[in-house]
């Protein structure tokens, strides 16, 4: 991990740590900074190897990311076609192989699946083992295009969803979205809500040689530059992302309690998403340095490569938060290997973002 921390600025920064957040519970509130000022900022010493996955988080980001309160923040699979019923989530698929190869990617890692007559069971449990309720995945007869439902079980606290259609291609409404094509190495503009970090100058006693606090991070909807790294040809997924700059401006990064008190970690990538990119990003590795040296000379500032204007940092936090151990999740491609974390909530660390798109496979008209 390289990141441009002194040491000093370190110490300082426990200093100044209390901020203003907005409308939220002031950070630090539930427990005291840890005390990171022995930590070596060149190592992952801050970092916190992951036992275990959520199967229930993994399952509801995978489809349907909710904010705080249950409603849908950003839809990563499926359609609503019927709007009186707005939990029932329809999928457009060439066959039943692709329904299948789709839902078993919505399992977490480490997880089992049942495999039964017609379908899967899949019982979902937590980190720690504990049942989370459970989904279904039925091969239907093909009535009305319908080639497989999922179905929800009781007690599965599931939002914004309560069935999955997956609907053939021929069967598809034609006043329904269309899968759009996506060729891998082309950039495309999408609307997404940029993260910056509002703040405040802060002045000694004689007013003068004021210093920079942050107050409060802020979404701002824009169109921003997606690469798509994978294209959704041959019955693949598109896989299409924007980086957070990397430059020594401290509106670009954020601690890790900066992210949660604000909600803004809500924005950033899912870990199913997070998965898929280091999945590319360690199969693909020369294709994806190369990605990063076009978008720099582009001038938008992805390359975390030492320099005057870098800082090194190659960590994005993730859409990821463990309220009970107060950790959230990061993407660290600072090696070829590369690795998703746990973090603690208090790590004096800055991490950047990182925002992920997937689109399912091209279905040819």
């Amino acid at each position: 991990m390289k990141k441009n921390f002194l040491y000093i600025f370190m110490l300082m920064a426990i200093v100044a740590m209390p901020l203003t957040s907005c409308d939220n519970d002031e950070p630090g509130k539930d427990g005291p900074v840890k005390d990171m000022s022995k930590h070596d900022a060149e190592s992952d010493e801050d970092q916190i190897e992951i036992t275990g996955y959520n199967g229930l988080e993994w399952f509801q980001n995978s489809i349907v990311v909710v904010d705080q309160n249950g409603n849908p923040e950003r839809r990563i699979y499926g359609e609503i076609l019927d709007p009186s019923n707005p939990t029932v989530i329809s999928v457009q698929v060439s066959d039943i192989a692709m329904a299948e190869k789709i839902f078993l990617s919505w399992v977490a890692p480490e997880k089992e699946v049942e495999k039964v007559s017609d379908g899967y069971n899949y019982n979902m449990t937590d980190e720690n083992g504990n049942a989370q309720g459970s989904v279904a995945f039925k091969q239907m007869n093909g009535n009305n295009g319908v080639l497989a439902i999922v179905t929800v079980g009781a007690n599965t606290n599931l939002k914004a969803i309560s069935e999955i259609r997956f609907i053939s291609d021929n069967a598809w409404p034609n006043n329904a979205s269309q899968t759009d094509l996506y060729e891998a190495g082309k950039i495309y503009e999408i609307y997404a809500n940029y993260l910056r970090w509002e703040g405040a100058p802060i002045f000694s006693e004689d007013d003068t040689d004021p210093s920079w606090e942050r107050t409060c991070m802020y979404p701002y909807p824009k169109n921003l530059p997606f690469y798509c790294i994978q294209g959704n040809d041959n019955g693949q997924e598109a896989i299409l992302v924007h980086l957070s700059p990397d430059e020594n401006d401290q509106s670009a990064h954020g601690q890790p309690y900066e992210y949660v008190s604000y909600n803004a970690y809500m924005h950033c990538a899912s870990l199913p998403e997070a998965q898929k990119v280091l999945k590319y990003y360690t199969e693909h590795y020369e294709e994806w340095e190369a990605m990063i040296d076009y978008m720099e000379s582009l001038g938008h500032k992805w390359d975390w490569h030492l320099g005057i204007n870098t800082t090194g940092n190659e960590e994005f936090i993730l859409n990821s938060y463990n309220a009970e151990n107060k950790t959230i999740k990061i993407l660290d491609l600072d090696s070829k290997k590369g690795k998703i974390s746990d973090v603690g909530l208090y790590s004096l660390f800055e991490y950047r973002y990182m925002f992920v798109r997937t689109f399912p496979p091209y279905v040819a008209e």
